[in-house]
């Protein structure tokens, strides 16, 4: 699917969290940092001469957990 580029007249995102809760934004990119772990639905409409939706999803993981530990002390 190819995006317009020319005639947009407005963007939509919806992005459904984990919980439930819904994001919203209307502009071009959307920029976020997801702390919680999770499948994240996200869909963006572009409104101009022609309407399209495009719909995916972001999944989130848990922050890795260091398997080594640091000797500071070699001074």
């Amino acid at each position: 699917m190819t995006a317009p580029t020319s005639g947009i007249t407005s963007y939509a995102w919806t992005i459904t969290t984990p919980s439930g809760s819904t994001l919203t934004a209307s502009s071009p990119q959307y920029v976020s940092i997801f702390n919680t772990p999770g499948s994240y639905d996200v869909s963006l409409t572009i409104n101009g001469s022609q309407t399209q939706t495009i719909q995916d999803y972001i999944q989130v993981y848990s922050k890795p957990t260091a398997a080594f530990v640091v000797d500071d002390n070699t001074g």
